[in-house]
């Protein structure tokens, strides 16, 4: 998978100059009410085609309650992030642009809390998220300015991001306090400033 994602880079960057740009900053509200925030910063093979690496915030408030613990904790993910992106020619300064991530939790540990209820003790857990890798897509509309500047409007989704990774079958004195070991998919719809070169 990856000398084909290498092979695509050369063939279709070839004889193009690699340019750096600006930063893209993207802002999002996804599944379950989560924020998140994007940071990075871009190459472009051709104007056509780019690869990007930064950074990837999440945050979420998680409320749950199981078997008499209470969980009532806000969750925070910085993520690294890199990224390949394709832009299509724009029409009448509108343009279409998609593309594919790969993301990796850069500290792989959860700190979880949860309280009995009954005795109002608090129990604190360290957990190895084992770097939470998952792959993203996304996919909008942009809008120029002098083909320098864009905003763009666009949609998310993961099939494989854990968002409570860390609150997976935690157990507290042997009896089962967290979320059920099932999975589910991530979706956001983001803002994005950020500019090209020319």
């Amino acid at each position: 998978m990856t000398k084909t994602v290498f092979a695509i880079l050369i063939a279709l960057g070839s004889g193009a100059s690699l340019r750096a740009q600006d930063l893209n900053l993207d802002l999002g509200l996804g599944y379950d009410f989560s924020q998140f925030w994007n940071m990075s910063y871009n190459y472009n093979f051709n104007p056509y085609l780019g690869a990007a690496g930064g950074v990837h915030f999440l945050h979420v408030r998680l409320k749950h309650y199981e078997n008499g613990y209470d969980i009532d904790d806000h969750i925070y993910k910085p993520n690294g992030i890199l990224s390949l992106n394709a832009y299509t020619p724009s029409f009448r300064k509108f343009g279409l642009f998609g593309g594919a991530s790969f993301s990796f939790e850069i500290l792989p540990f959860d700190f979880t809390e949860v309280r009995h209820v009954d005795t109002d003790k608090k129990y604190s857990r360290t957990r190895f998220s084992q770097f939470n890798p998952a792959l993203w897509l996304n996919a909008g509309v942009s809008y120029n300015i002098e083909d320098v500047w864009y905003f763009s409007l666009g949609v998310i989704f993961s099939p494989h991001y854990d968002l409570y990774v860390g609150y997976r079958n935690l157990q507290v004195n042997g009896t089962q306090a967290g979320l059920p070991a099932s999975r589910s998919n991530y979706w956001g719809l983001f803002l994005r400033f950020s500019s090209r070169g020319r």
